[in-house]
């Protein structure tokens, strides 16, 4: 949780290539633990990183992804997170429309957890 937090924080003060490698190091460390909380606020936090990078189609699968794992643990947003989630999930919207955001954000809740932290873990090619 320590490195999530950490992450947050660098994407906060505006390093988004330190906030989504610590993410990402979090995400690892977290799904070789087992740890299926922090798998979901991980991916939260790579869908915000994600926007805020500009790539609003990934960042919307990949909230989708965060919702699944969080669904899976029967548990929901704490407070911060839940906030962090309804701006970034607005900013989407507010990029792509209603239609193209629900599509992404559906295809991230159909993928099984192998594959949808596969998709989380994987770099997106440069454009």
């Amino acid at each position: 949780m320590a490195m999530l937090g950490l992450g947050m924080v660098l994407r906060l003060t505006g390093d988004l290539d330190g906030a989504r490698s610590t993410l990402e190091a979090g995400l690892r460390m977290s799904r070789r633990n087992g740890d299926n909380l922090t798998l979901a606020t991980a991916c939260l936090g790579l869908a915000c990183v994600t926007g805020d990078a500009g790539d609003w189609h990934r960042a919307a699968t990949l909230h989708g992804i965060a919702q699944a794992v969080a669904d899976r643990m029967g548990s929901p947003w704490q407070e911060l997170n839940a906030r962090h989630r309804q701006d970034s999930l607005a900013q989407a919207r507010a990029r792509l429309g209603e239609e193209q955001l629900q599509r992404a954000y559906a295809q991230g809740m159909a993928l099984s957890l192998d594959q949808a932290l596969d998709l989380a873990l994987r770099r997106p090619d440069p454009a």
